[in-house]
């Protein structure tokens, strides 16, 4: 019972840093038929055609800027960006046909092959998908917001964010395939 109180606990953290209204805008957004009302506040987002889907082995995203920043390299953005505004990542519209009862953790320019020492210099956040639709719900899509501006000045501290940005999202644990936990969009913005 103490463990469910606390996953409760860490749910209502995130969501307590998620409602602003452009925040939920910029999430539906990435939905046929909304417009992005605050297409500046995007700085970077999943390149990614179609959902992102989870794997138990792990999943990389690439970010680029949108069009009114192409001309900057991503690393560049978020050095200049995350010198003086908040940067939050932005998970949207989280599905999964059964919860994977794992948490995941989003890391930044993760490199290949990397041990715990360098995965926790890279980590952004982690999220989960206890509140996320199931097929069928015709609920308001479900989203998580998390302020990242930290953990991305301290990785641009150690040079390690220059011209790309890349998310690995990883599983704490292993958890089953068949469940599909899958993410509408992944985007950094600023506010």
């Amino acid at each position: 019972m103490t463990t469910l109180r606390f996953v409760i606990m860490v749910m209502l953290t995130v969501t307590t840093l998620a409602t602003a209204p452009e925040l939920s805008e910029a999430c539906l957004s990435s939905q046929e038929g909304h417009a992005d009302l605050h297409p500046s506040s995007t700085l970077l987002e999943s390149a990614s055609p179609g959902r992102i889907v989870l794997r138990p082995e792990g999943v990389r995203s690439v970010l680029h800027p949108p069009q009114n920043l192409a001309q900057v390299a991503p690393g560049e953005v978020l050095r200049r960006v995350g010198a003086s505004q908040r940067l939050l990542l932005l998970l949207c519209d989280l599905r999964a046909a059964q919860t994977p009862e794992t948490l995941f953790h989003v890391y930044l320019n993760l490199p290949e092959q990397a041990d715990q020492a360098t995965r926790a210099n890279h980590l952004l956040a982690q999220f989960n998908f206890f509140a996320a639709l199931r097929p069928g719900d015709q609920m308001t899509p479900v989203w998580q917001s998390v302020d990242v501006t930290q953990a991305v000045g301290a990785l641009a501290e150690q040079g390690m964010i220059e011209t790309e940005a890349t998310l690995t999202i990883l599983a704490a644990r292993p958890f089953d395939p068949k469940s599909r936990p899958s993410l509408g969009r992944i985007a950094i913005v600023q506010q």
